[in-house]
């Protein structure tokens, strides 16, 4: 486990590296997304090819596709460009391994 890893960690890295708490992480979306981002979130929702149009009706990728394209004001919390990309990865993320698995 992680206490042989922290043991021997201990002879060359300071204890207050090893000893502090855990700490989360966020995506650089915001720095990779952009044009890339929404060329995939395009394919997984609308590309012929998209493992995702086999799981979903019609209307659900109709509903993610409008959902992407809408813009708000940004006050809300749902309505920052991170959770709205945020959400976008995750689509790509399923539509990718749902190709890769070969679940289709």
């Amino acid at each position: 486990g992680k206490a042989i890893l922290k043991r021997i960690a201990r002879r060359r890295v300071p204890p207050w590296v090893i000893d502090r708490p855990k700490k989360g992480f966020a995506l650089p979306l915001l720095d990779f997304g952009g044009a890339a981002l929404a060329a995939r979130t395009r394919w997984a929702l609308e590309g012929e090819d998209s493992p995702l149009r086999h799981m979903m009706t019609p209307a659900a990728l109709a509903g993610f596709t409008a959902e992407f394209q809408r813009r708000g004001d940004g006050r809300a919390t749902e309505d920052s460009a991170y959770r709205r990309m945020h959400r976008q990865w995750l689509i790509v993320l399923l539509a990718l391994s749902v190709q890769r698995l070969g679940l289709t």
